[in-house]
């Protein structure tokens, strides 16, 4: 059911308010619970079918409601961070263990670092998993850090990943820096990580080369700085570096990483930015959502409340703000979901807590240090059957034409438009929705809207209807006579004029008529409009 609830935001690049409305358009469902924390969210105790790979292809369909039981991602496992792509959902620990699950809901668990697990990278269109984290690689060694790379689909006989690549950050002789952020290209062969003082280091890795422990010299891309790294992000032949201080993109395949910036006056925080699936890049600053293409800006919105994170799924933009209380001593957090396109926000939700949030499966994934939670969007029929619920017709029709969905269903939502206007006696407003369902493939019978008019009142809404039926309808000879019939009673000769296509000084018997011509030579006669009967007579010959 619809919330009465309004959400404003301002559209700073264009000086409007907009006024989001609050749906209900992501179902929840409880994926996993740590044990003694009380479950508030119902669903099944059947066990699920399980797969015996990870990568195993599933037989049931995206928007499968299927219920299952819960999995035991809390058992023995504290996550700290989380990661998805190519079908499995991947998180760390602060022990070095690593566990991921499949799209069966099945669960791999193996051992990644000595220690705490401090990023996880996915490639988004492959096995691999990229783990940065603190590792002890000698007995009474000391502790470093080192990047392991996995190959989540080659598992052994003991459950674990076959690890194809490990090496350490920074050498024996060099101070360890800590770890702000970490990003990869798409096949992995080209690994950025960001540190608290402002250095970018990119590693170039050959992952089909046979060696397991590499001395990979990186290349320093940014200097230091005060301003931490908070952000990293590949797309295309760009690398993205956002600090608190600057966004830059640096062209990754050129020679000497040529720098542009695309904005000097101010970053982000950690966690704040992001790369949409239509390759945008969005910032979270304190007060505004920048979205960039390329490195131009294309949009700046402004957005409520002190963001703590920022992500994209599908079309939606995913805003977490933080929210002041007293009465938990627990982080509390609000994780809105905007669809910024079509002007509405589809879930809004508390939770204490947030370690992450991913998307994998055609669904979001919340992460709290106490709850794995799976929000599943809803179909498109759902959301047009709320918005008609609500006569918000005109979200309905913006929605369907988003969505891609059929003419014939546009058109379908245009009509019941128009008779819901009709009904509020607004004929003209009605009459503009009746307009476009005019098309040669609509399934609206033109005899439905010309009867909603033919009273004398309604004459000149009936003869719009009319005009725009000859020009890119299927007319009859009867709407040609009747159209003809109320340019006559309006005295309207100039549309006339226009219909008939009278020139003088001309004769174009190559003129094509979207109407029977003999009918309306007939029609001009028995009205008395003798010289558009010649003329019309004369220019088809």
């Amino acid at each position: 059911l619809l919330r009465v609830v309004i959400v404003t935001i301002t559209m700073m690049h264009q000086g409007v308010t907009f006024f989001y409305r609050l749906f209900d358009f992501f179902d929840s469902e409880q994926i996993a619970t740590r044990e003694g924390v009380e479950d508030d969210m119902k669903y099944s105790k059947s066990a699920p079918q399980r797969s015996t790979l990870p990568f195993s292809a599933a037989k049931a369909s995206e928007n499968e409601d299927e219920q299952r039981s819960e999995i035991s991602l809390f058992e023995d496992f504290t996550p700290n961070c989380a990661v998805s792509g190519a079908g499995v959902i991947c998180f760390g620990d602060n022990d070095g263990w690593i566990k991921f699950i499949n799209r069966d809901f099945q669960i791999f668990k193996f051992k990644s670092h000595s220690e705490r697990i401090q990023k996880l990278f996915k490639t988004p269109n492959s096995d691999i998993l990229i783990a940065l984290g603190k590792h002890v690689d000698i007995p009474n060694g000391p502790v470093e850090t080192f990047i392991h790379i996995w190959k989540l689909s080659n598992i052994d006989e003991l459950g674990n990943p076959k690890k194809i690549k490990s090496f350490r950050l920074f050498p024996e002789s060099q101070m360890e820096l800590p770890i702000s952020a970490l990003s990869a290209t798409v096949d992995g062969n080209q690994i950025a990580v960001g540190c608290a003082n402002g250095v970018v280091l990119v590693f170039h890795v050959n992952l089909k080369q046979r060696s397991l422990l590499d001395k990979i010299r990186p290349i320093k891309l940014t200097k230091e700085g005060p301003h931490a790294v908070t952000g990293l992000h590949y797309f295309e032949q760009m690398l993205y570096v956002i600090t608190v201080h600057a966004i830059m993109s640096f062209h990754i395949y050129d020679r000497n990483f040529p720098c542009f910036f695309l904005d000097r006056d101010g970053g982000c925080d950690l966690n704040c930015s992001c790369i949409s699936e239509q390759g945008e890049l969005i910032v979270a600053k304190s007060e505004t959502v920048h979205i960039f293409e390329g490195e131009e800006i294309r949009g700046e919105h402004a957005f409520p409340g002190h963001k703590l994170m920022v992500c994209s799924f599908r079309r939606y933009l995913i805003v977490v703000t933080l929210i002041a209380t007293k009465h938990t001593n627990a982080k509390r957090v609000e994780v809105c979901i905007y669809d910024n396109g079509n002007k509405y926000v589809a879930f809004r939700q508390q939770f204490d807590d947030l370690i992450a949030i991913v998307s994998e499966w055609s669904s979001v994934f919340i992460l709290t240090h106490t709850a794995l939670i799976k929000l599943r969007d809803k179909d498109l029929q759902e959301k047009l059957n709320e918005f008609v619920r609500q006569n918000l017709y005109e979200k309905a029709i913006q929605l369907a034409r988003s969505d891609g969905a059929p003419p014939s269903k546009i058109i379908d939502y245009y009509c019941r438009y128009g008779d819901y206007l009709y009904d509020k006696q607004d004929y003209g407003a009605a009459m503009d929705q009746y307009l476009q369902t005019i098309d040669k493939h609509s399934t609206i019978e033109p005899s439905y809207v010309i009867r909603r008019f033919l009273d004398a009142q309604k004459i000149r809404n009936l003869t719009d209807y009319l005009a725009r039926l000859h020009k890119y309808g299927t007319p009859t000879s009867d709407h040609t006579t009747l159209l003809l019939n109320c340019y006559t009673k309006l005295k309207d000769s100039s549309k006339l004029n226009e219909f008939i296509n009278i020139d003088e000084s001309k004769h174009n018997s190559e003129h094509k008529y979207n109407f029977d011509v003999s009918t309306a030579i007939r029609v001009c006669r028995e009205a008395g409009l003798l010289t558009h009967a010649r003329s019309l007579a004369k220019q088809c010959g």
